[in-house]
């Protein structure tokens, strides 16, 4: 059996449910950028670029450490576990596409919560 393809309406309806319930409909925005197939999900403190075409995604906070040991903590300081815990329910979701997506970007604090996400969408098993 063929895996299906992810698209940016199944991401929105994904995270979006995910996040609603924990942050409030107002707390944050999905803008899509159709020509460039980006969906930006951003909230006060955090943004998540997903390129659901490439299926390569990023997150970006405004003061990102230097130091790999100090992500989680920099990532705590602007992102809630509930927050966390929604996006490991909007990857079980989609299949682990976020957590894959976000590895993909070889970025390392995207990659660390790749991590923290998957471990999340582990433990709801």
């Amino acid at each position: 059996m063929a895996e299906r393809e992810i698209g940016p309406v199944d991401i929105v309806y994904a995270i979006s449910g995910a996040l609603k319930p924990v942050v409030g409909k107002d707390d944050f925005d999905i803008v899509p950028y159709g020509e460039e197939r980006v969906l930006e999900i951003c909230a006060d403190d955090w943004t998540l670029y997903i390129a659901w075409g490439t299926g390569i995604a990023w997150l970006a906070i405004d003061d990102e450490p230097a130091s790999q040991a100090d992500f989680d903590s920099a990532r705590r300081e602007v992102m809630t576990e509930a927050v966390e815990d929604a996006f490991g329910l909007a990857d079980s979701e989609l299949g682990g596409f976020l957590a894959e997506s976000l590895s993909r970007s070889r970025d390392a604090f995207s990659s660390a919560f790749a991590r923290a996400i998957s471990a999340k969408r582990l433990e709801t098993r």
